[in-house]
């Protein structure tokens, strides 16, 4: 079984970034998630936040299966204060092979407690936990916060590597 598989999407780039970021620091496979839905434009503003809203699922591709790594990180932005229909696609695709996790959320920190919620209902608490502002993602306080992050994952990995 290998270690970490970081999943994202993104809209506009920042998901990827934090997603490439904590790659380089877990070491971890990266695999994006792509929607057939289309959210460029002020109309895909507009429709990912109805769809986020309504709680949609998107019909969506990814290549990597989260079975067969120990720890699952998922890099998400969020959507009028929920979790963007892509990524709810993918849980509720994935659940089942989803044991332990980390989350990454960007977005307006007022919309963060609620989205926070929303993935906690829908998978329990993570073992690591981060939440950016956007404004933060290429800055050395992402950074630190980002290594902490990744610490609490391999922390998680040395306890499960001991009990082998």
């Amino acid at each position: 079984m290998k270690d970490v598989l970081i999943v994202y999407f993104t809209r506009t780039g920042n998901s990827e970034n934090l997603a490439e970021q904590v790659g380089v620091k877990l070491h971890g496979e990266i695999d994006e998630i792509k929607s057939k839905v289309k959210y460029h434009g002020t109309f895909g503003f507009i429709r990912a936040g109805y769809r986020s809203v309504t709680n949609k699922v998107d019909e969506i591709d990814f290549q990597k299966d989260p079975s067969e790594y120990k720890i699952l990180v998922i890099v998400s932005p969020i959507w009028a204060s929920n979790i963007p229909s892509p990524i709810r696609a993918y849980i509720e695709e994935n659940r089942k092979k989803i044991d332990k996790f980390g989350l990454i959320i960007n977005g307006s920190m007022k919309e963060n407690k609620k989205a926070y919620d929303n993935f906690a209902d829908l998978l329990g608490n993570p073992i690591s936990e981060y939440v950016a502002d956007n404004s933060n993602i290429n800055y050395e306080i992402c950074q630190k916060e980002l290594e902490d992050f990744s610490d609490k994952i391999r922390f998680e990995l040395e306890k499960e590597e001991e009990n082998e």
